[in-house]
C-alpha cells in the first residue's frame, strides 16, 4: 500500500480500466446503473445531489445523518440546484418507500431554512405544491411522512406566506373537515411567521369555528386545540409588537368573539374528555386564549376556570401544561384588574405552595420547568395581592417542617428578586419574620436556603434596615462552622445533603460578594464586621471576615476617610491595641483557619492609620513582603520559627516608630496583651507566640514600674504543664532582660518565692500531693526563664552576675530528683529546616553525533540485501531476502517493488515494518540517486498519508516515523514543517484537519503532481481495508475541494467523482459516511 502500483502520467496503475463514471458489475443494481451513468453528463452538483438522495435510505443511521448533512452543505452553496434535484427525484419516484421520502423532505426543509432568501419564486411554488401533495396524499395519518412535508411548508411559509396559504386554504374549505395536517400546518405557520399569518387568522377562525363541532376523533380535536393555542400566541405577539407589524391597526377585539366561542367548546366540552393528552392540549390552549377573551366574559368565567384548572393537578402527573395555562389565566385576570380573582386566592396559594415544597429533581427538565412556572404564578399574584401573599409566607415560615420551610424560603427568595417594587413596603416585616426563623433553626438545608434569601435581600437594600445586621451575623455564624479535615463526618445517601463544609464555603462566597459587589452594603458591613474579630466563637470565620474588612478598609483609605473607631458609640468594637494583638496572633500560624494569615496582614495594612497614625509608612514597607512570602509558601514549606521571627521584627520596628513620639502607647499595648492571654488557653501555640510578642513590647517600654507590673502578671498567667507556654514566657523574659535586666531579675526572684513554687504538705505523707507535678513544671519554667535571660541579657551586664543572681536561684529550684542532672542553659540555636525541592545537580550528557551515511552509488550490487536497513532483523527484511531483486531495475524501483508487496499484507507488524524500512531508506536518499528516490516518495506518499489513520497504532507510528524522515527531502518547507510539528510519535493527530491543510500545501508546492495524487487516492478506493478506502475518499475530497477552477482542467472529474459516488454503495458504513462527507466538499465544482 505504499503505492498500489507506481503512478505514471497522472494515472494509477492497478486502478479500474472501466469507463469513467460507469459502475462496475459488483455495484450494479436494477435501474440505479442507468441513473448513475446519466448523472455524470450534467452538472456536478446535480450529480452529487442525486447520488446522495439515491443513497439517503441507508440502513445505517450514521450514514443517513452524514448524507443529510452533505446534502445540506451542498444546498447551502447551490440551493436552487439541490432543491430542484430533490423535487424532481420525489416527483419521478412516486413509489419510493416512505422512510426514504421522509429523509429527503427533512433535507429539503433544512436547505430551505438555510437559504430561504436566495430561493426563486417559481421553484418555491413547485416545492410548496410538492410538499402539500406529500402531506395530504394519504387520508390516513402517517405522522412521520406528513409531519416532514408540513415542516417543509412551514419553512417555505416564512418567506412565501401568500403562496403557501394559497395552496393550503384550497384544502381548508367551510363545512368540510380538513386533513389533520392542514390544521397542524396552519397552527405551526402562525408561530413561525407571525406577521405574515395574523392577517389570515380572522378568516381562518371563522372557517374553523363550525368545524370544531364536526370533530369526533380525539386526534382531530387535539390538532384543532393546538392550532388555537398557536393562533392565540401569534396574535398576542403581533399585538405586543405593533410598531413592527405590517398593519398596526389590528386590535384584540377583532378576534375576541371567535376565541371565546372556541373556548366555550374546549373548556366546557373537550376538557372533560378521558384522554389525558387532549385535556393537556385543551388546558394549554385555554391559557393562551384567556388573554384574548372579552374582559366581561373572562371575569364571568374565572370562578369556574380557575377551580377547573386546579382540579387537573390531581388527574395528571405532568403538571407543566397546567401550570403554564394557570399562569396565563392569572396574568390576564390581574392585567384587567379582576375583582373575582380575590375569592380564589386561598385556593390558589394552598394548591401552588405544596408544589414549591416538593423535592425537585433537577435531572427532570419538565419538573424544573414546572417549578419555575409555579414561581411565576406567585410573581403574578404578588403584583395584586402583596399583603395576602406576605402574610401567607410568614405563616409558613413558622411551620417546623424542613420541606415547608425550604419551599417557603425558595419562594421568598424568588419574590425578593422578581417583585422588588411590590415588596418595598414589606421589607421590614419580612426581615422580622426572617429574624425569628434564623434564631430557631439547626437544619443545614434550611440554613443554606436562609443564606440565599439573605443574599437576595442584600442586593435589594433590605439589610440597611433595622434587623439587617442580624442577617449579616447569621452569615458569619455559618462562616465560623468548625473545620474537621482529619475527621470528616460520614456522608449520607441523601443527594441533597448539605454539609458543614458546603454551607461554610457558600457563606464565605456570599460575604465576599456582598462586600465587593453590593455598594450600599459597605455602610452596613463597616465597621460592624469588626465586632466579630475578637470573640473566640468566630475564630473559624476570621479569614473571610478579615478579607472583607481589608477590602472595605482599603476602599475607605482610597476615599480619604479618617474616621476613628472609638467614635462609634453603642458598638462593641475592639480597641486599636486589641485589634493589633489579635491580628498578630492570627498571623503567627497563617495557614490555619482556611488561610487567615494573608487576610489578617492585609487588614493590618488597611487599618494602619486607625491603629496608630505613625504606622502607615512602616507597614506599607514591611507588610507586602510578608504577604508575598505567605503566598509563595504553604503550610508544609513555611519555616515556622523564621516566620515568627519576621512577625516579631515587624512588631519591634512598629514599636520603635510609635514609642519615639508616644511612650504611653506601648504601655497600653502591653496591658492589652496581658488581658488577652486567657483567650488562648485552648490554643497553646498561639498563646506561646503572644508571650513572645509581650516580651518585645516590654523591651520597648521605658517605664520600669510598668515593666515590673506587667512581667509579674505574665509570669502568673502561665499554665506550667503546657510546654509551649513555658517556652513562650521564657522567650518573653529574655526579650525583657535586654533592656530591663535588673527589673527582670528582681521579678523572677519574687516569682520564685511566690506560693506557686511552694509545696503544700500532704496528709501524713501517705497520699502523693497532687500538686507535685505542677510544682516541678513551675520550677522548670523558672529555670527556663533564667536560661533565656542569660542568653538575651547584655553581655557586659550579665557576666558578673551569673553566679550570684542566676546560678544560685536556678540551683535553689532543683530537687533531689534532678540535682544529678547536668545543668545546661536551655537554648540551642534554631535549626533552619532544609527546604524541600532543593535543586539536584544535573550532569551534562553529551550525545554522540549521528552516523553519516555515505552517498550510495547509482546502482547497488545485485546481492545487497535491504535487511541491513533494519536492526534487529525484521520480517520485511526477511521477506526481501527471500524474494530477491528483479534484475535490470534501479535500486529504488527494485527496493520499492519489494516493499510494496510487504505493505499490502494484512498483518499489522508486516505493514508497519514496510513503512519503517521506507523511512530508513530516506537516510541514503540524498545523494546521486535523490531524483529516483523523490519519484518513489511521491508515488508512496499517498499510501503513507492514508495509513496515518490506520486502525493499527503500530502502523500509524511507523508512518509518522517515515514521514518525519522523508519530509526534509521533498523540497517543500511547509510540508516538512507540518510533518515535524504534527507527526510526533505519541501525539494525537486530528487527521481530517491535517489532511485538509496538507492538501493545500501539495496544491501550492507541487501543482504538476495534483492529478498524480488524486489518481493515487482513487486507486485505493478498492483497498481491502475499509479505513483506507474511507481515508482515500476524504483525501480526494480535500484535494478537489481546494483546487481553483483553472486547476480542475487537468483532472478527470467524471472518473474521480464517479468513483467517489460508487463508494456510497460500499459494504462498510464508515466508508459510506466518508464518501458522503467527501462529496460535501465538492460544492465548488
Amino acid at each position: 500500500m505504499l503505492a498500489r502500483g507506481s503512478i505514471k502520467g497522472g494515472r494509477a496503475e492497478g486502478s479500474s480500466n472501466q469507463r469513467p463514471g460507469k459502475p462496475s458489475d459488483q455495484y450494479q443494481e436494477g435501474s440505479r446503473e442507468q441513473r448513475c451513468g446519466d448523472r455524470m453528463s450534467g452538472n456536478h452538483t446535480q450529480a452529487f445531489s442525486l447520488a446522495l438522495i439515491d443513497a439517503a435510505f441507508d440502513k445505517d443511521e450514521g450514514v443517513r445523518q452524514e448524507i443529510a448533512q452533505a446534502l445540506r452543505v451542498l444546498g447551502a452553496r447551490h440551493p436552487q440546484l439541490v432543491l430542484t434535484a430533490c423535487h424532481d427525484y420525489l416527483s419521478k419516484h412516486s413509489k419510493l418507500v416512505q422512510v426514504h421520502r421522509v429523509i429527503v423532505l427533512h433535507s429539503m426543509e433544512a436547505i430551505a431554512k438555510d437559504s430561504l432568501d436566495r430561493l426563486e419564486q417559481p421553484l418555491a411554488r413547485k416545492l410548496i405544491s410538492l410538499a402539500s401533495d406529500e402531506m395530504t396524499r394519504s387520508k390516513d395519518v402517517q405522522a412521520e411522512w406528513q409531519a416532514a412535508a408540513s415542516q417543509l411548508l412551514v419553512a417555505l411559509g416564512c418567506r412565501f406566506i401568500n403562496e403557501v396559504m394559497e395552496d393550503v386554504l384550497q384544502k381548508f374549505q367551510p363545512g368540510v373537515l380538513p386533513h389533520l395536517y392542514i390544521v397542524h400546518t396552519l397552527g405551526n405557520l402562525s408561530t413561525a411567521n407571525v406577521y405574515g399569518m395574523v392577517p389570515f387568522l380572522t378568516a381562518i377562525l371563522g372557517t374553523m369555528l363550525p368545524m370544531l363541532a364536526m370533530a369526533k376523533q380525539d386526534s382531530m380535536k387535539s390538532v384543532f386545540t393546538i392550532a388555537l393555542a398557536h393562533f392565540s400566541e401569534s396574535i398576542l405577539e403581533y399585538l405586543a409588537n405593533l410598531d413592527k407589524a405590517p398593519d398596526p391597526t389590528v386590535r384584540k377585539d377583532a378576534f375576541s368573539a371567535e376565541i371565546f366561542a372556541s373556548y366555550d367548546i374546549l373548556f366546557n366540552g373537550w376538557l372533560q374528555h378521558k384522554d389525558p393528552k387532549l385535556r393537556s392540549s385543551v388546558v394549554e390552549a385555554v391559557g393562551q386564549m384567556s388573554h384574548l377573551m372579552p374582559h366581561d366574559k373572562l371575569e364571568e368565567q374565572l370562578p369556574r376556570m380557575i377551580p377547573g384548572i386546579l382540579n387537573l393537578y390531581r388527574k395528571h402527573s405532568d403538571h407543566l401544561h397546567i401550570t403554564q395555562s394557570l399562569c396565563h389565566v392569572l396574568d390576564a385576570a390581574v392585567e384587567m384588574g379582576s375583582r373575582v380573582l380575590e375569592t380564589q386566592i386561598d385556593n390558589l396559594l394552598n394548591t401552588l405552595h405544596p408544589q414549591i415544597c416538593t423535592t425537585l429533581d433537577y435531572n427532570n427538565h419538565t419538573a424544573v420547568k414546572n417549578h419555575n412556572e409555579v414561581l411565576r404564578c406567585f410573581t403574578v399574584l404578588a403584583c395584586a395581592y402583596t399583603d395576602r401573599l406576605v402574610a401567607f409566607l410568614l405563616q409558613k415560615l413558622e411551620v417546623h417542617n424542613e420541606k415547608v420551610r425550604i419551599g417557603t424560603l425558595t419562594l421568598l427568595k424568588h419574590l425578593v428578586n422578581s417583585t422588588a417594587t411590590q415588596l418595598d413596603s414589606k421589607r421590614l416585616l419580612l426581615l422580622t419574620g426572617m429574624k425569628l426563623t434564623i434564631q430557631d433553626n439547626n437544619n443545614y438545608k434550611v440554613r443554606q436556603m436562609l443564606a440565599q434569601v439573605i443574599s437576595a435581600m442584600a442586593h435589594h437594600d433590605y439589610l440597611e434596615l433595622e434587623g439587617g445586621e442580624a442577617m449579616v451575623e447569621f452569615i458569619i455564624r455559618q462562616c465560623a462552622l468548625p473545620c474537621h479535615p482529619e475527621n470528616p463526618k460520614p456522608r449520607t445517601y441523601d443527594p441533597e445533603e448539605v454539609t458543614e463544609e458546603g454551607l461554610r464555603d457558600m457563606c464565605d462566597n456570599i460575604l465576599n460578594l456582598l462586600t465587593t459587589t453590593v455598594k450600599r452594603m459597605q455602610e452596613v458591613l463597616w465597621p460592624f464586621l469588626l465586632e466579630f474579630v475578637m470573640p473566640v466563637q468566630y475564630l473559624n470565620a476570621l479569614a473571610p471576615v478579615c478579607r472583607s474588612l481589608a477590602y472595605l478598609g482599603t476602599k475607605r483609605q482610597q476615599a480619604g476617610s479618617t474616621e476613628v473607631l472609638l467614635d462609634y458609640v453603642g458598638r462593641d468594637l475592639p480597641t486599636p491595641h486589641a485589634l493589633l494583638t489579635r491580628l498578630l496572633v492570627l498571623s503567627s500560624f497563617p495557614y490555619r483557619g482556611r488561610g487567615r494569615g494573608v487576610p489578617a496582614l492585609r487588614l493590618l495594612q488597611a487599618m494602619s492609620a486607625l491603629i496608630h497614625p505613625q504606622l502607615g509608612r512602616v507597614w506599607d514597607d514591611e507588610l507586602p513582603p510578608l504577604i508575598q512570602h505567605l503566598e509563595e509558601n504553604s503550610e508544609e514549606t513555611l519555616a515556622q520559627r523564621q516566620w515568627e521571627d519576621k512577625l516579631l521584627l515587624l512588631l519591634s520596628r512598629s514599636l520603635e516608630t510609635v514609642t519615639a513620639c508616644d511612650e504611653g502607647w506601648s504601655c497600653q499595648l502591653s496591658e492589652e496583651m496581658s488581658r488577652h492571654l486567657h483567650h488562648y488557653n485552648s490554643f497553646p501555640q498561639e498563646k506561646g507566640f503572644l508571650y513572645k510578642c509581650a516580651g518585645v513590647v516590654l523591651r520597648q517600654i521605658p517605664n520600669s514600674d510598668v515593666v515590673r507590673k506587667q512581667l509579674m502578671e505574665l509570669l502568673q498567667s502561665v499554665r506550667h504543664p503546657e510546654i509551649l507556654e513555658r517556652e513562650g514566657i521564657a522567650v518573653c523574659v529574655g526579650f525583657c532582660a535586654t533592656t530591663h535586666l535588673d527589673d527582670t531579675l528582681s521579678k523572677l526572684q519574687d516569682f520564685g518565692k511566690s506560693d506557686i513554687l511552694k509545696k503544700s504538705p500532704s496528709l501524713f505523707h501517705i497520699l502523693k500531693d497532687k500538686s507535685d507535678v505542677e510544682l516541678e513544671k513551675a520550677k522548670s519554667t523558672v529555670i527556663l526563664c533564667y536560661g533565656y535571660l542569660t542568653l538575651h541579657a547584655p553581655e557586659d551586664q550579665i557576666l558578673a552576675r551569673v553566679e550570684k543572681d542566676v546560678v544560685k536561684h536556678v540551683l535553689a529550684h532543683f530537687n533531689t530528683k534532678v540535682r544529678n542532672r547536668q545543668l545546661t542553659i536551655p537554648h540551642l540555636p534554631p535549626v533552619t529546616p532544609r527546604t524541600p525541592n532543593q535543586p539536584a545537580h544535573c550532569g551534562t550528557v553529551t550525545l554522540p553525533s549521528p552516523p553519516r551515511f555515505p552517498t550510495p552509488p547509482k546502482e547497488f550490487h545485485q546481492d545487497i540485501s535491504l535487511g541491513s536497513c533494519l536492526i534487529p532483523p525484521h520480517p520485511v527484511s526477511m521477506h526481501l531476502s527471500r524474494e530477491g531483486i528483479p534484475p535490470g531495475a534501479s535500486v529504488w524501483d527494485r527496493a520499492l517493488s519489494q516493499l510494496t508487496q510487504c505493505s499490502v499484507k494484512d498483518e499489522d507488524r508486516v505493514r508497519s515494518a514496510a513503512f519503517t524500512v521506507f523511512g530508513n531508506l530516506s537516510r541514503v536518499g540524498d545523494g546521486e540517486s535523490k531524483a529516483d528516490f523523490l519519484e518513489q516518495v511521491h508515488s508512496s506518499m499517498v499510501s503513507l498519508l492514508l495509513h496515518l489513520n490506520d486502525t493499527s497504532h503500530q502502523v500509524v507510528k511507523s508512518c509518522k516515523f517515515a514521514l518525519r524522515l522523508i519530509g526534509p527531502l521533498m523540497g517543500s518547507a511547509n510540508i516538512s514543517a507540518m510533518f515535524q510539528k504534527h507527526l510526533l510519535e505519541e501525539a494525537q493527530l486530528h487527521y481530517g484537519e491535517f489532511i485538509n491543510d496538507l492538501a493545500k500545501h501539495i496544491i501550492n508546492d507541487f501543482p504538476e503532481k495534483i492529478n498524480f495524487y488524486i489518481m493515487g487516492n482513487v486507486s485505493f478506493f478498492r483497498s481491502t481495508r475499509a479505513e483506507i478506502r474511507g481515508n482515500a475518499a476524504m483525501f480526494t475530497g480535500f484535494l478537489l475541494g481546494n483546487l481553483l477552477q483553472a486547476e480542475l482542467q487537468s483532472v478527470s472529474l467524471e472518473h474521480v467523482c464517479g468513483a467517489i459516488i460508487m463508494l456510497l454503495r460500499d459494504a462498510v458504513p464508515a466508508v459510506r459516511i466518508k464518501a458522503a462527507e467527501a462529496l460535501s466538499l465538492l460544492h465548488e465544482l
